[in-house]
């Protein structure tokens, strides 16, 4: 097998990230390095906050952690040094690495410009959406959205021209999708209206059972419940709240605990969310964990019975699922986006509508009640995933797919 050259593109690369996306691409590049392809990543000087080169990552763009299309004088002057930053680090890295692939994950809060740059100028692109971002770039991406003010209209077409005089950006080259692979089959369904996507694949993600390591459990179920997650709005926290307090002061379950590990990017948001325990009455049985090492969660996973996963937002597919699933919790999720493709009702866990407490509070006492009921699902859930979900799995088709993006030969000589 022909190794290959790629080149990721990523805003964010472990161990400096906040969610599941970055994540992930953590675990493909691993996995694809560990088959012999040459991967070279680029990414941005979050968590480090200066330019440096870690062996095979390099980290030196700036990024826009919060990108929403703005229209301000001031907002633009940063839009053009954040494009005269990354600009040249992305186009001068491809031409020296000559990669057979530029694999883009999550990059619009860097520089997508350079991305059609780099479609323009020839190079194979891959993306690995995972994110609502391609139906959402209008409002993201600054190049997409242009000022009705006149004035501010005429400064964005005066900034493009002057970014395209030194590096050659035209602010109208499209973008193309093709091959794109989508973590779900709800991902690829919401995406294809912005246009043709020919080759796309569906890949979910995979589960690394070198890591995640199941634990031999006890027979009954116990009343260790959790989350894992960012601590935000989106993520349904009031939602999680609201059942754990029903959990103990409706149905009766005054034993059960609750552990939450994660942190939020608003330490306002949190203590607001730590109060609202408290005005519950269940602050005596949340533990608020914060945000842990990765290596630490399958002891968090081991030492709890069922995750609670109470997303407001149309999930595109959480890791967090497949790996508690893997670990041999229960789930008991909310009906949004792509957790229902591996989430089903009463055969793989459990699923209440979305901002349903009350619905959630139920799941959770009859899986309390009905222990036969929570070994069925548990049983079938660990059976899929380590059918369907591992990690090595996904490694091979995401190998694929970037063999056939390339058309290079992936069989052997």
């Amino acid at each position: 097998m022909q190794p290959l050259k790629i080149l990721v593109l990523t805003s964010l690369f472990p161990p400096h990230y906040i969610g599941g996306y970055e994540v992930g691409c953590g675990d493909v590049v691993a996995g694809l390095r560990a088959k012999g392809h040459d991967v070279t990543v680029l990414t941005s000087t979050y968590g480090v906050d200066r330019e440096v080169r870690e062996g095979f990552v390099e980290r030196s763009l700036t990024i826009d952690i919060h990108p929403v299309a703005q229209t301000t004088l001031a907002h633009q002057r940063r839009l053009y040094e954040r494009e005269m930053h990354n600009q040249p680090r992305i186009l001068d890295l491809a031409k020296a690495l000559k990669p057979d692939i530029v694999f883009v994950w999550s990059f619009y809060q860097a520089s997508m410009s350079a991305v059609r740059m780099l479609q323009d100028q020839g190079y194979r692109t891959v993306f690995f959406i995972s994110d609502h971002w391609p139906i959402r770039i209008g409002i993201f991406d600054p190049w997409h959205y242009m000022p009705r003010h006149p004035l501010r209209w005429l400064g964005r077409k005066l900034l493009g021209w002057k970014l395209g005089r030194k590096t050659g950006f035209r602010n109208n080259l499209p973008i193309s999708y093709a091959n794109a692979i989508f973590a779900s089959d709800f991902l690829l369904k919401q995406t294809q209206p912005i246009g043709p996507m020919p080759n796309t694949n569906v890949i979910r993600w995979g589960v690394d059972y070198d890591l995640f390591v199941r634990r031999e459990r006890s027979a009954p179920l116990g009343q260790r419940l959790l989350f894992v997650g960012q601590i935000s709005g989106h993520k349904g926290m009031e939602t999680l709240l609201e059942a754990f307090a029903l959990v103990q002061q409706k149905h009766g379950f005054k034993q059960a605990t609750l552990s939450i590990v994660g942190a939020g990017l608003s330490a306002e948001y949190t203590s607001e969310m730590q109060c609202y325990a408290e005005k519950l009455g269940i602050s005596q049985s949340v533990d608020w964990r914060g945000k842990l090492p990765r290596q630490d969660l399958p002891d968090i996973y081991a030492s709890h019975d069922i995750l609670i996963f109470p997303s407001r937002w149309d999930e595109p597919f959480s890791i967090t699922v497949v790996e508690a699933l893997a670990m041999g919790l229960v789930v008991v999720g909310s009906d949004t986006g792509g957790t229902t493709e591996i989430i089903k009702h009463e055969e793989t866990g459990m699923v209440f509508a979305r901002d349903d407490a009350a619905g959630c509070a139920a799941h959770i006492a009859s899986l309390f009640q009905q222990p036969a009921l929570a070994a069925k699902l548990r049983q079938q859930a660990t059976a899929i995933v380590d059918r369907e979900f591992r990690m090595t799995t996904m490694i091979d088709r995401v190998e694929a797919a970037l063999y056939a993006a390339c058309n290079k030969d992936s069989r052997h000589d």
